[in-house]
């Protein structure tokens, strides 16, 4: 019989209670990536799933060890009862156990407590353990002899139900251990997946070498200007840990603390004979009104429905759970407090990885706009440019050479995201570069081509006369001299736009066809020279016979206008300056006509290789025309202003007004040469300026608003005029015909009077 008791306890130990132990240590609570890194969120979420299931999976497993527990004390009570009532066979409460087991002394780490000895109850051990003690209480004080046996009997029962008592504490205590296994383990995993050199003053060598250098959190390194930054931070994932840190802790709080199923049963039985209480029986329904009874069947149909849940919630006791123990574990602790500056003792390596991207810090410290206005106030060539682009281009190949990944501890810093920063940063410094490079070509090549139609549309003109054979051989001088300089500057310009082609700047259609069109414009036009160069050869006989006629035809008409302008001219002696001017405007018109022809016939003397006709006169009669016009041009000017002066109203001369226009033909007589100053028109010129100069004066005395009729009386009598300044059409004339000058000092007193 004892070999099978001893059979049956070690196969509920091994089979049930260390089984059960063993699923506690299976449960995952924490999982960590073994390929990839995972995101905050994703390792968060991972977490609270597993937790929520496990702490599910850690009740139902602690439930059964102690269920399997309380079947092998109730074998070995029931193996030992011979000769005890029934009520001694069941297992009394333990003692509370002593503060070095670690556990506070509550009912709740053993059996049930005396508070709750006389509930019900639907566990069998717990009913026999109630009655055996309300049996001892009920003993009487004086045993008589033959009851001293039996009650020597049950002092060796109370020994056994101590002994049952630790036994049920020492699985409990299992339990115990068992979560507090499972923790610390899942908490260590994730220490060493996170710990940084800094773990080094908590940790000893071995747990250093057993670290695992997985990373385990993946953080985006952006460019937030001014700075490079990790996205999320070192906080946020700090936070993260944390919280899943709190999480497997926490989930030893669904885990209820052995001993408490049957205050939970009893609770729920009270709870349920409570409401049966209050649902009125068919004796009393009887005696209720009809009212009364709609009432409560109302109230019935709105409340029976949750009434058990919800009074069950309300009084039902809270249990308690291991939750406290396994928080407040040494262990736990030191690993709790290691694990929540894990991610931040890594900030100064974090630091110096993103220092690393530094080195591209003029992508966006310098200011693109004041950067490229300083480059092209240097007025940099092709090459430079060119430069500008391979420099942006090589940061670009440095950029994209970078490792996507950079381990720090624990985290993966992936460089995708700045990758694609830096890069918009280097495309937006070569379009800016590009763009500069494209304007100066652009202009370059529109003043190019702008300058190959014009010199392609002068040599397309049929030549027909020595005008015609002179402007060729100009054209044809022209593009000599500037072959060079466009041969030199279209490359470049063929260059400029390749480049912006090979780094992908936009640049207009119409620009691109241009360029293409370019080096073809100027080939056709160097054929066209060579054309027109053969036609001048074979019509030079014709036109070198044309010109030597042409050249004596000149002569003659030289000598008669030269003959015709110094008798008739408007140098002639005595002449008016009115009449001068209008002959000088006939002769000139007969000179320009001359003169084309002479430059004709030298270009046509000079292009055929003959001698220079001289023409001496010609050139006279030039310079003196030259001196005629400024002179009578401002001669004209004068005469006109001041005959103009004379039609305006007196109530509206503006005096300060005509004073400045004289000052200006005053600088203007004293600018002009010093031969034709001793000419009738100068003398003429200086004599009306002076004049009307000197009045001036005289008029600003007369303008004054205190001049009353006693003023223009007096006026009127010292210079025989009459002033009629009543009059509607009284003007500055009426006042100029009068001999002004003349009494120039009795005006000056009569207006002052």
């Amino acid at each position: 019989t004892v070999e099978l008791l001893i059979d049956g306890i070690n196969d509920i130990c091994s089979c049930r209670i260390d089984t059960a132990f063993n699923d506690i240590l299976a449960v995952e609570l924490c999982e960590l990536p073994d390929g990839e890194p995972w995101t905050i969120e994703q390792f968060l979420a991972r977490t609270q799933e597993l937790c929520t299931a496990g702490a599910a999976v850690l009740q139902s497993k602690s439930l059964l060890a102690e269920t399997a527990s309380e079947e092998v004390i109730a074998m070995l009570l029931g193996a030992n009862s011979d000769g005890l009532s029934e009520n001694e066979q069941h297992l009394p409460p333990p003692a509370e156990p002593d503060s070095g087991d670690g556990l506070e002394g509550d009912t709740t780490l053993g059996v049930p407590s005396a508070s709750s000895k006389k509930k019900p109850s639907t566990s069998r051990a717990g009913a026999r353990a109630s009655s055996s003690l309300a049996s001892l209480e009920e003993a009487p004080v004086k045993p008589t002899p033959g009851e001293i046996s039996l009650e020597r009997q049950r002092q060796q029962r109370r020994e056994m139900l101590d002994g049952a008592q630790l036994l049920k504490v020492y699985f409990n205590r299992r339990c115990l251990d068992t979560l507090l296994r499972l923790i610390k383990s899942n908490l260590d995993m994730i220490k060493r997946r996170v710990s940084s050199s800094s773990f080094n003053v908590y940790g000893d060598s071995e747990d250093s070498r057993q670290r695992d250098s997985r990373v385990t959190f993946r953080a985006d390194v952006i460019l937030a200007i001014p700075n490079v930054a990790m996205q999320p931070g070192l906080d946020d994932i700090q936070q993260a840990v944390n919280k899943a840190v709190q999480d497997i802790v926490g989930s030893t709080k669904e885990v209820l603390q052995w001993g408490q199923k049957q205050v939970h049963t009893v609770s729920l039985t009270k709870v349920r004979d409570e409401e049966k209480k209050e649902v009125p029986q068919p004796e009393e329904l009887a005696r209720v009104s009809q009212s009364q009874l709609s009432r409560l069947d109302r109230r019935s149909r709105a409340d029976i429905a949750d009434t058990e849940s919800t009074t069950a919630v309300a009084k039902a006791p809270q249990m308690k759970t291991y939750y406290r123990y396994v928080s407040e574990n040494k262990d736990v602790v030191k690993l709790v407090s290691m694990l929540s500056t894990s991610i931040n003792s890594t900030k100064q390596s974090v630091t110096d990885a993103l220092e690393q991207f530094n080195k591209y810090g003029e992508l966006w410290q310098s200011e693109v706009g004041t950067t490229l206005t300083e480059f092209l106030e240097k007025e940099p060539d092709l090459g430079e440019f060119r430069a500008q682009m391979l420099h942006y281009e090589q940061l670009d190949r440095n950029i994209m050479s970078e490792p996507d990944t950079v381990a720090v501890g624990a985290i993966g810093l992936y460089t995708e995201m700045l990758k694609i920063s830096l890069t918009a940063e280097t495309k937006q410094w070569k379009v800016a570069y590009g763009r500069s490079c494209n304007e100066n070509y652009s202009s370059t090549m529109t003043e190019l081509l702008t300058q190959l139609d014009d010199l392609n549309k002068r040599l397309s003109r049929p030549i027909k006369d020595l005008d015609d054979v002179r402007g060729a051989m100009a054209t044809l001088q022209e593009v000599r001299e500037n072959q060079i300089r466009i041969d030199m500057t279209i490359g470049p310009v063929e260059e400029s736009y390749a480049m912006l082609n090979r780094y992908e700047i936009a640049v207009p259609r119409e620009e691109a066809e241009r360029v293409d069109t370019l080096r073809y414009t100027w080939e056709r036009l160097l054929t066209l020279v060579s054309e027109v160069q053969d036609h001048l050869l074979k019509i030079q006989p014709k036109f070198k016979g044309t010109l030597i006629d042409n050249v004596g035809v000149l002569c003659t008409d030289v000598t008669e206008f030269t003959k015709d302008y110094d008798e008739l001219g408007p140098m002639v002696a005595g002449v008016p300056p009115r009449e001068a001017s209008d002959r000088l405007q006939v002769y000139q018109s007969t000179f320009d006509s001359l003169w084309r022809r002479y430059v004709t016939c030298s270009g046509g003397e000079t292009l055929f290789g003959l001698p220079l006709t001289d023409y001496p006169t010609l050139q006279r009669i030039k310079k003196e025309l030259n001196l005629l016009q400024k002179l009578y041009g401002l001669y004209n000017a004068v005469m006109d202003s001041i005959d103009g002066y004379y039609d305006i109203l007196w109530v509206e001369v503006d005096i300060d007004k005509i004073n400045n226009e004289l000052l200006d033909f005053q600088n203007r007589c004293r600018k002009l040469p010093k031969a034709m100053k001793d000419w009738q028109a100068f003398l003429d010129l200086k004599q009306k300026v002076d004049d009307f100069n000197e009045t001036c004066p005289l008029l600003e005395l007369m303008a004054e608003k205190a001049m009353k009729q006693r003023h223009w009386d007096g006026l009127e009598q010292i210079t025989g005029h009459k002033f009629d300044i009543e009059s509607e059409n009284f003007q500055l004339r009426n006042i100029m015909e009068a001999p002004l000058l003349e009494h120039k000092e009795d005006i000056e007193d009569i207006c002052i009077a």
